[in-house]
């Protein structure tokens, strides 16, 4: 196993296939998949990651969701992390995930990414949503 350090943030191990987008690390700036660092928001997929330019889920729009909304067929599970604590999603933000027909998981990032990786590592159709803490 392999420990990576987010620059100021949290460590994980690293578990697992190389193949997979694991968030090795996190923190206030950003987040480690992998080796890479990726500043900012972000939506998780099992094959892909996409950088969302917000600082919070009121700043977020139906476009930037659409790397999401259009895999909606091969997503289960949507997990969302809103940061360093549970914020309840805006009432705009649930009618667009309604909308997809989405009932996202909301939780803290930290407890998103954790539960992230692990459906991950069980090959369970799973993508994230998640802010910086």
């Amino acid at each position: 196993m392999a420990d990576h350090k987010a620059a100021s943030g949290l460590m994980m191990s690293e578990q697992g296939r190389a193949d997979l987008p694991l968030v090795t690390a996190y923190g206030k700036d950003g987040f480690v998949i992998g080796d890479k660092r990726i500043a900012g928001a972000l939506i998780l997929l099992a094959d892909r990651v996409h950088p969302i330019y917000v600082s919070d889920m009121a700043e977020m729009t139906s476009a930037m969701l659409d790397p999401l909304f259009s895999r909606i067929s091969e997503i289960d599970v949507l997990l969302v992390g809103t940061g360093k604590k549970m914020i309840p999603l805006s009432r705009d933000l649930r009618a667009m995930f309604d909308a997809h027909a989405l009932s996202p998981d909301v939780m803290d990032s930290g407890a998103c990414i954790r539960t992230f990786n692990i459906l991950l590592l069980e090959d369970r159709r799973v993508a994230a949503l998640l802010l910086p803490v």
